[in-house]
């Protein structure tokens, strides 16, 4: 059977020495890593995981309106699935256990959801917004970034669900802005969004750390601590940066990352904005004090093999291939109600929801499943919105959503 992760190809991060590496631009969409699922499907990329981190994209788009996704509603289960939100209009998460999150998801701020047995969950724009864009505040001189693109990244972790004999149910938060905690590494500032940092900066309580990093151009070094027997990335966005590590210098351009494998002892990474190098976005030359933005995530590995199947616009997660398989046939039973604890009282509305065939490709015109008897009807388990109407067939690869 298909594993997602542990190999051994020659993409893993183990005992390799810390490196640069090109991730996959998409349209505005770009991918540091992730795998296909355990059917093959899916886009391959250089790296499959950072375990325990098992995807991550970043969006930019211009223009700070929320623009909807080209994906509905859709299952996971095992994973957490996290999404920071660093500038434009504000997002609303919705899960079919919980309905709305009564908070909305402002730049600076995050999303977590502990997918654990299985929901199905959707984010988007508010249908009225009246709150104006903004960006995640660093408390630089000079003010915070203005506002004029619409900046997230969406992270899949292991929380430590995966690889439970019962996984729990589902739970989220939406933390605000003014509530995560930052603190200083030298120049830089450090916005602690889980996990971690140090003694005093803690996130939303989970077993690793992911932060959101600002330095300013000519107010100095800055540096972050990487613990031993941690796995760490870090992205670059907006500008340039130069690291040091063990010695070793790198240039990072916007849209690159840097992958530090586990190391035996604490790792240190110098930080220095790229002033006047080549690569920088054509911007910088024009806002030569803009600040450099960093995402940086590390934590233990749990060095065991998880398995991803894809499927209704999302993926379920689970500790065996048995298992994943089952949970997707669960789900496809009764999606609206999947995950919902049977004793549950809570009546999510879905009714702004339709339901569809389409397992892998929903404009495909097949209707394959995890049915074991492959004759009986396909079921109706990808998301749409009422208002859009269905996914049609518009020829290869298109339709309307």
């Amino acid at each position: 059977s298909a594993q997602c992760g542990m190999d051994n190809s020659p993409s893993d991060v183990e005992t390799a020495m810390p490196r640069i590496v090109q991730t996959l631009q998409m349209g505005p969409l770009c991918r540091l890593f992730g795998s296909t699922g355990i059917d093959g499907d899916g886009t391959k990329f250089e790296l499959k995981d950072v375990d325990p981190f098992l995807l991550c994209d970043y969006v930019c788009l211009e223009g700070t309106g929320v623009v909807k996704p080209p994906f509905c509603a859709h299952p996971h289960s095992g994973t957490a699935v996290c999404t920071i939100h660093m500038e434009g209009e504000p997002l609303r998460a919705w899960d079919n256990v919980r309905g709305f999150e009564e908070e909305k998801l402002f730049p600076g701020g995050v999303y977590v959801v502990r997918t654990g047995s299985g929901c199905v969950h959707d984010e988007g724009g508010s249908p009225v917004n009246l709150d104006k864009a903004s960006s995640a505040p660093f408390g630089l001189p000079g003010g915070d970034r203005e506002a004029k693109h619409f900046r997230m990244m969406q992270l899949w972790f292991d929380c430590g669900d995966i690889h439970v004999d019962e996984m729990p149910p589902p739970s989220s938060q939406v933390v605000k802005p003014e509530l995560v905690p930052m603190v200083s590494g030298g120049a830089m500032k450090l916005r602690v969004l889980l996990g971690s940092y140090g003694e005093e900066a803690k996130g939303v309580d989970m077993p690793l750390t992911v932060m959101h990093c600002a330095l300013q151009p000519f107010s100095g070094q800055g540096h972050v601590q990487i613990p031993a027997g941690h796995q760490c990335f870090l992205f670059c966005m907006v500008r340039g940066a130069r690291l040091s590590s063990g010695g070793v210098d790198h240039s990072l351009n916007p849209g690159e990352e840097f992958v530090v494998p586990e190391q035996a002892e604490a790792l240190t990474i110098l930080v220095d904005v790229a002033v006047g190098n080549d690569s920088e976005s054509p911007s910088a030359a024009v806002n030569a004090d803009e600040a450099v933005e960093l995402i940086i995530g590390f934590g233990r590995p749990s060095g065991k093999p998880f398995y991803k199947l894809l499927g209704y616009g999302g993926a379920l997660v689970a500790n065996s291939e048995d298992r994943v398989r089952a949970l997707m046939r669960e789900y496809e039973k009764d999606p609206r109600r999947f995950g919902v604890p049977p004793d549950s009282t809570e009546h999510v509305d879905t009714a702004r929801y339709g339901l569809q065939e389409g397992y892998k490709n929903p404009l495909d015109g097949r209707g394959e499943c995890q049915h074991l008897d492959p004759s009986s009807p396909a079921p109706e388990a990808r998301w749409y919105e009422m208002e859009a109407g269905p996914y049609q067939p518009k020829g290869k690869g298109k339709g309307k959503s």
